[in-house]
């Protein structure tokens, strides 16, 4: 069983967008960055960390919201 998310993958965002605005790209990327660490500290090593692989959902007051797929 997995999460339902809405939204669309990093790459997609790419694609549609291009380059993201630095600040934006930094946040994105800080939040991450934190889901990878806590993955090592808990054994738990990615081996296939792309944009694909980067969900980008939003919570109910419209914060974007990154999630670590595979």
């Amino acid at each position: 069983v997995m999460e339902y998310l809405v939204g669309e993958n990093l790459a997609e965002r790419l694609a549609r967008e291009g380059a993201q605005p630095v600040a934006a790209a930094v946040d994105l990327l800080l939040t991450v960055l934190s889901a990878i660490a806590e993955g090592h500290r808990r054994g738990v090593v990615h081996r296939d960390l792309k944009p694909h692989n980067v969900f980008l959902t939003q919570s109910r007051s419209g914060d974007l919201i990154p999630k670590v797929l595979d």
